[in-house]
């Protein structure tokens, strides 16, 4: 499965050597923050005379490959490019009827335990429990509703 990634060290690119079963290092550097369409893969090859399996990420233009441990996915990330402006990303906001759902939930949570005459840490679990809750309801009635016709 293709997907985008950024570069979260430098690092240079990975070449197969079919003699050894193993990659090599080039000269070409890929610089932190670069960002580059691929696929992750695993390729079983010899380390030291020992099967090994490399855990790479092979790159859609060049060819080459790059070590997993040097990328991060681009996860919950929206691209708000325009024609006038740098292409940016920024986080995908959390829905704020949720995050008051949660509230409202903690509160609920926190009287109800208040009112049973529950002291000390069970009260906060009560006050938690009543949180997680909020959160799942408000969560559940918000979803977009799917409507068949």
């Amino acid at each position: 499965m293709e997907q985008q990634v950024i570069v979260v060290k430098t690092t240079r690119l990975l070449i197969p050597n079919s003699e050894h079963k193993n990659f090599t290092e080039t000269k070409s550097i890929v610089p932190e923050g670069s960002t580059m369409y691929g696929t992750p893969c695993i390729v079983e090859g010899l380390r030291k005379g020992e099967p090994f399996k490399y855990r790479l990420f092979k790159i859609k233009d060049i060819e080459n490959y790059i070590y997993q441990s040097a990328i991060k996915p681009i996860k919950n990330m929206e691209d708000n490019s325009n024609a006038e402006g740098p292409n940016t990303l920024i986080p995908k906001k959390l829905n704020a009827k949720v995050v008051i759902g949660a509230v409202a939930g903690f509160g609920l949570g926190y009287y109800i335990a208040h009112h049973k005459g529950v002291e000390g840490k069970s009260k906060w679990v009560y006050a938690t429990i009543g949180g997680i809750a909020g959160y799942i309801i408000t969560q559940q009635l918000t979803k977009p509703k799917v409507v068949v016709k």
